[in-house]
C-alpha cells in the first residue's frame, strides 16, 4: 500500500504512464489468484508452516525487486511475484484463523486479522511520501518495507496449530455437501466484486486526489484515515454481529453504503470543500470493514464450511484476486481521462457484492 501514493513521483522520475502503473498494480491480485486455489487445496491435508516460509521469502524478495526495476515491465513482474507470495500467505493465515476460532467469536477473530492487515495498509499510505523524501527517492521505500515484512513473518513462522486444529494427513476424498459448488460460486462473486472495487479505488485515489488539487499530506492522510476507519468498522460490525447475529444483512447494508459514498467522493472532491470528500472516503473505509464478516458467513454456511472450509477459502480467495485484477486492469485505460466514471464503476462493484449476498442459508443470519 506504500505504492499508490508514489505513483505521481514514479511517473515523473521514471517516465512510466499512469495507465502502466495502474495495470502494474493490478498484477498483484493476478499473481495471488494463480496461487490461492492451489494453496487452499494443499491446506486440506498439509501443515501450513512450509507454505508460509516459501511464500514469505518470495514476498520479501519481490518487494526488493521493486527497488531495482528498470522499466514498467520489470516493475509489473515484481508486483506479480509479490502477489503470488502474499496470495499464499493470505489464504494460509485466513485458514489458520478459521481453524483456531469458530462459533460466536469467529467474527471478532477475523476482524482482528483483517484489522491488522489494514493497519499495515494505513502505515504504508501515511508514510510513503515522508519516507521517499527522507530517503531521497521512491526506490528505497520498498527496501524499508521488505525489512519490516521479513521481521513481521517471524511470529507466524514460530507459531503452530494445536493438534485439534491441524488438518488430517489421511488421503480420503470427502464428497462435497449438496449445493457446495453453487454456494462457493456465489461467495466467489461477492469477494471478487468487493476486492476489485476496493483495490481499484485505493490504487486510483492517491494519484487522483493530487490531480484534483489536494496536497500530498492531505491526500495520503485521508486515505490513511480511511484504512483506520476500516479497522474500526471491522471490529464494530464483528462485535455487533457476534452478539446479535444478522451478519448477512449487516454485510449487505455496509456494501451498499460504501457504494453510495464512493459515488459521492468525486463530487465532493471536485465541487465542494475537501472536508466532505474526506468524510466520504473515510466512510468508504468504515463500511468496507464489514468485509471482516465475509469469512464467518462463508464458514457458518453448511454448504461451504466444515470439512470443505480450506477449499472454500482457497476458491473464494482466488476469485477475489481475479476480480482484483480484471476490474482495475480493464478500467486503467480510462482512469486518466474519466476518473469519475472509473470511480462510479468501483461503486457498482461494491453494490454488486452487497446485492449478491442477499438471502442465503448460513446460520448466522
Amino acid at each position: 500500500m506504500s505504492l499508490p501514493p508514489l505513483f505521481e513521483q514514479i511517473s515523473t522520475s521514471e517516465g512510466w504512464s499512469l495507465q502502466q502503473l495502474q495495470q502494474a498494480w493490478a498484477f498483484i491480485p493476478l499473481g495471488s489468484g494463480v496461487v490461492a486455489l492451489a494453496t487452499g487445496a494443499v491446506l486440506q491435508r498439509r501443515a501450513d508452516r512450509p507454505i508460509l516460509i516459501v511464500a514469505g521469502v518470495l514476498s520479501v524478495v519481490a518487494i526488493l525487486m521493486r527497488a531495482i526495476a528498470s522499466g514498467a515491465l520489470s516493475f509489473s513482474l515484481a508486483l506479480l511475484l509479490f502477489g503470488i507470495g502474499t496470495g499464499a500467505i493470505l489464504v494460509t493465515l485466513t485458514s489458520r484463523v478459521s481453524r483456531l476460532f469458530a462459533g460466536e467469536g469467529a467474527g471478532l477473530a477475523q476482524a482482528a486479522f483483517f484489522g491488522a492487515y489494514t493497519v499495515g495498509a494505513a502505515l504504508g499510505l501515511a508514510t510513503a511520501d515522508v519516507l521517499s523524501n527522507w530517503l531521497g527517492g521512491w526506490r528505497l521505500v520498498p527496501v524499508v518495507w521488505a525489512s519490516v515484512s521479513a521481521i513481521a513473518l517471524v511470529p507466524a513462522l514460530r507459531t503452530s496449530l494445536p493438534p485439534s486444529a491441524r488438518p488430517s494427513n489421511v488421503r480420503q476424498e470427502i464428497p462435497p455437501p449438496p449445493g457446495w459448488k453453487r454456494g462457493v460460486a456465489r461467495y466467489a462473486f461477492v469477494y471478487a466484486a468487493y476486492v476489485g472495487g476496493y483495490l481499484g479505488l485505493i490504487g486510483l485515489l492517491p494519484y487522483q486526489l493530487r490531480r484534483w488539487g489536494w496536497d500530498a499530506l492531505h491526500a495520503d492522510g485521508v486515505l490513511a484515515l480511511s484504512t483506520v476507519g476500516f479497522v474500526v468498522g471491522a471490529f464494530l460490525w464483528a462485535v455487533f454481529t457476534d452478539r446479535y447475529g444478522c451478519r448477512r444483512p449487516a454485510f449487505v447494508g455496509c456494501m451498499l453504503a460504501a457504494a453510495v459514498l464512493t459515488l459521492c467522493a468525486p463530487i465532493a472532491a471536485t465541487g465542494g470543500p475537501h472536508f466532505w470528500a474526506g468524510v466520504a472516503v473515510v466512510g468508504v473505509g468504515f463500511f468496507s470493514g464489514a468485509m471482516a464478516l465475509f469469512f464467518p458467513i462463508l464458514l457458518d454456511d453448511p454448504r461451504t464450511g466444515g470439512t470443505r472450509a480450506p477449499q472454500s477459502i482457497g476458491l473464494t480467495t482466488a476469485a477475489s484476486y481475479a476480480g482484483g485484477f480484471l476490474i482495475p486492469f480493464s478500467l486503467a485505460p480510462l482512469s486518466d481521462a474519466w476518473p469519475s466514471f472509473v470511480l462510479a464503476m468501483y461503486a457498482i462493484a461494491f453494490a454488486c457484492a452487497g446485492a449478491a449476498m442477499l438471502g442465503g442459508t448460513s446460520r448466522a443470519t
